[in-house]
């Protein structure tokens, strides 16, 4: 090989090599606090972000989503560039859920988890003491169960956010000689010496409270008691026009589905095809039973937001 050859050849390596390093080497974009949770309109939040320790302007980021499975629900939210970093806030259309935030910045894509329970709400309060029979007062009570009774402590790790038919799913320590008892807002769902592991799968929405007590005979030796809320996964938006036949796919992992358009039974199936022969607003849903494999839902219930308009 002649001297020139083999300084190209040794070029060209070291460039590769370069290019390995930088590729090999793209910062990881970090976010502070990775999950937010909302419990009112008007709450609003800082995110700071940085890569290989050093601060990623706010400015700097080019887009935003808001996903659900893919789907993107941004008008729920706002960003927007502030001195001390993003400032966050859920919008006037914002719903109650689970999603994750993707932020697009110089350095790369960091995914935030948002829960919105907006669980300050009056109403919603007022309508689980309706739903188990107790006065508000009696609520805030069970509400604010000291984590402290006796000798013991102990922690209940729920999720602000669950959907309906998805498993809150929970396991305590417990210990020899004593009975578990899990309470859904008042009722009793599991009790014995082998109820330490907690399923429950949400049919119905709003606030759910959640308590477990250990006893020892007739003793309560530890307690703990907290609040989540049971949501609809947000609708999808779609729009046909009248006359126009459209398809769609029920969610996967389950043996059953039945569909309807504003709650009439329509039919069943993975896939569901209906032609509208009149404009207007239409709501199709589809609710998925028996999982083939064990996963987070028991059931799904699936929503499209259909506005038909004239040819």
């Amino acid at each position: 090989m002649s001297q020139k050859k083999f300084f190209v050849s040794m070029l060209t390596a070291m460039l590769l090599i370069q290019v390995c390093i930088v590729v090999s080497g793209f910062a990881e974009v970090n976010a502070e606090p990775d999950i937010l949770v909302f419990h009112n309109m008007e709450q609003a939040e800082v995110l700071t972000l940085t890569a290989d320790g050093e601060s990623v302007s706010a400015q700097s980021v080019s887009a935003w989503r808001l996903l659900v499975d893919q789907r993107n629900y941004s008008h729920m939210l706002q960003v927007k560039p502030a001195a001390e970093g993003l400032r966050i806030q859920p919008s006037n259309t914002a719903e109650v859920g689970s999603y994750n935030l993707v932020l697009t910045t110089p350095k790369g894509e960091v995914a935030v988890q948002v829960f919105m329970p907006l669980s300050d709400q009056q109403s919603s309060l007022e309508s689980l003491a309706q739903r188990m029979k107790i006065s508000m007062e009696d609520l805030r009570k069970q509400m604010g169960l000291s984590q402290r009774l006796g000798r013991e402590q102990i922690t209940l790790n729920l999720l602000p956010i669950y959907y309906l038919g998805q498993r809150i799913q929970m396991d305590m320590p417990g210990g020899e000689n004593r009975t578990a008892v899990w309470k859904v807002n008042g009722k009793i769902t599991q009790e014995g010496a082998d109820a330490r592991h907690f399923v429950f799968v949400p049919e119905e929405t709003g606030s759910l409270l959640v308590a477990y007590e250990e006893r020892e005979k007739d003793a309560v030796v530890a307690a703990v008691a907290a609040l989540t809320e049971v949501a609809r996964e947000p609708v999808i938006p779609h729009e046909v026009k009248v006359g126009v036949r459209m398809s769609f796919q029920a969610p996967s992992g389950f043996a059953e589905h039945t569909w309807s358009i504003d709650n009439v039974q329509t039919g069943s199936g993975a896939v569901f095809e209906h032609t509208f022969s009149a404009p207007g607003q239409f709501l199709i849903a589809v609710k998925s039973n028996n999982p083939i494999e064990p996963g987070p839902y028991a059931f799904r219930e699936t929503r499209y937001a259909v506005k038909v308009t004239e040819k």
